[in-house]
């Protein structure tokens, strides 16, 4: 009896032991948080939400007339509520899960298995949720920075109406073509850098600013100094 619990202990203290370098290089190769990427990702997104309010909501408001001073200002507010709301329940699922090469899908509807565990195909030092936040930042400025064109010729419904519209079958299609998982801008060879999605608007403007005729021309830069 003595001698089959000696075995019995001893084959026992020999599986453990093989098994502690799986053990080992499971923990290894398992994502790890850096606390500086979250820290840095976490100021990040702080800081692009002040460009939002009350960054934006001040230059606009300071545009408009002084009785849609609180209209305008209240718009960039208003819009960090709604798209917060847009991008949890099914923006970032669009933009960023697995789906086809224009559009992802939604696994990730409400934030379902969107936890603290970093995703290697986005960020591998930072937690999902973190990574979601930084993203849900410019989500939010990319149509407040259009208040700005209907600024007082907007009623508020079909304000509320078209930036949840444009967020959804504008804007986060064309996150997931660049950024997401499968998008057919991320993987194509022409995609260099991320700055790309901001060359062709900008050689745009350049080319519309060389069509204009030289008295235009005149007048835009002498406001400009002005």
């Amino acid at each position: 009896m003595t001698r089959t619990l000696r075995l019995t202990f001893m084959v026992t203290l020999l599986v453990a032991c093989s098994t502690l370098p799986a053990f080992s290089q499971a923990a290894d190769t398992a994502p790890k948080v850096d606390t500086g990427d979250t820290s840095w990702v976490l100021a990040s997104s702080a800081l692009v939400l002040l460009m939002t309010i009350p960054g934006l909501a001040l230059f606009y408001g300071g545009l408009v007339r002084t009785k849609n001073v609180l209209g305008t200002i209240m718009q960039s507010f208003i819009m960090v509520g709604l798209i917060t709301i847009q991008w949890v329940l099914i923006g970032y699922s669009l933009a960023f899960s697995t789906g086809s090469s224009f559009l992802g899908g939604l696994q990730w509807l409400g934030l379902n298995g969107v936890g603290l565990t970093p995703n290697p195909d986005y960020a591998a030092t930072i937690p999902h949720q973190a990574y979601m936040i930084f993203q849900m930042m410019f989500a939010i400025i990319t149509p407040a920075l259009m208040t700005g064109a209907f600024a007082e010729r907007m009623k508020f419904k079909a304000f509320i109406v078209f930036s949840l519209l444009w967020a959804t079958f504008v804007y986060d299609p064309l996150a997931h073509w660049v950024w997401g998982t499968g998008g057919w801008l991320r993987s194509s060879p022409i995609r260099s850098s991320s700055s790309v999605t901001r060359k062709p608007m900008t050689a745009f403007r350049m080319k519309r600013m060389m069509d204009v005729p030289t008295t235009a021309k005149t007048t835009v830069a002498t406001t400009a100094i002005n």
